[in-house]
């Protein structure tokens, strides 16, 4: 992102691969939500202080591949999402994965239980804040090796409209036994 508005937040996301993304997409096409924000399908792992440069993100996605060889997914959940000032929330599925804090020097927040984010929800909808809608109870599981990490940045465009940027990939090495 050239120019980095103000209000801007930062975050360091995990972006499965497209394949994944895809099958994201079509399910949020079924979907009948009012009164959400749609989300890129990425997992936000940590809100930055600052973009990380791309060998920050190559020893972060290093890291990220030495935990674990495989993702998945788990039950659709709902979880506080760190963008400004509107009480949002982020709704999608769970991703197994933990982070540890000292993989990312620069965080401000590191994001505990990390989501593959489908939607936000403003904190005016309550209704959805307090109740995971059932069609999106029969999301499939989902397993996935292929991802990378990038810096994505978020802001306010209206009242109605947030932006995203997301950075260049930086894909996961290969697993090694």
């Amino acid at each position: 992102m050239e120019t980095i508005k103000k209000d801007t937040k930062i975050f360091l996301v995990l972006v499965p691969h497209r394949d994944i993304r895809v099958t994201l997409r079509k399910f949020s096409e079924t979907l009948d939500i009012k009164e959400v924000y749609p989300f890129p399908w990425v997992a936000p792992l940590a809100v930055l202080s600052k973009p990380l440069k791309a060998d920050e993100l190559r020893q972060i996605a290093a890291s990220l591949r030495n935990k674990t060889e495989k993702f998945n997914t788990k039950e659709p959940s709902i979880s506080a999402f760190p963008a400004g000032e509107d009480n949002l929330s982020l709704l999608g599925p769970g991703l197994s994965l933990k982070i540890e804090s000292d993989i990312i020097n620069n965080s401000i927040k590191i994001i505990k239980n990390p989501i593959v984010g489908l939607y936000l929800i403003p904190g005016s909808n309550t209704k959805l804040l307090h109740e995971i809608p059932d069609c999106i109870k029969n999301l499939p599981k989902l397993s996935f090796r292929a991802a990378a990490a990038a810096n994505m940045y978020i802001y306010k465009k209206s009242k109605n409209t947030y932006m995203w940027k997301i950075g260049k990939l930086n894909w996961l090495p290969k697993y090694k036994k």
